[in-house]
């Protein structure tokens, strides 16, 4: 099980992540302050990230990355590490900037 986030549909804006790298991801926005029950998502429910969301994440990620509470690549891609995060904060910008619809969808495998 994991998570497709995406940004657009046809898989251009798009990043594939694990269960531990998601739930590492909402563990460091939160201790950057931010915090969003909606971030953990279960097959059926409603995909879309709103645009607010979205900044506030990508803020507190950015935050997080600007005062290396990140660790650098571990290689294994089941942690957050600063390319994941750098990349997860990167289709949340786009979404913002171009206005486009943002989902967090529940994949399996």
């Amino acid at each position: 099980m994991g998570y497709l986030l995406k940004a657009d549909d046809n898989g251009h804006y798009s990043l594939e992540i694990t269960d531990g790298v998601w739930m590492d991801a909402i563990q460091t926005a939160s201790e950057q302050g931010y915090s969003d029950p909606d971030l953990r998502r279960e097959r059926g429910d409603d995909p879309y990230f709103s645009n607010v969301a979205a900044k506030q994440l990508a803020d507190a990620l950015n935050r997080a990355l600007v005062a290396q509470r990140i660790e650098p690549k571990f290689g294994g891609g089941s942690a957050l590490d600063q390319d994941l995060a750098r990349r997860i904060v990167y289709i949340l910008q786009i979404a913002i900037r171009e206005g486009r619809e943002l989902q967090l969808v529940r994949t399996s495998g």
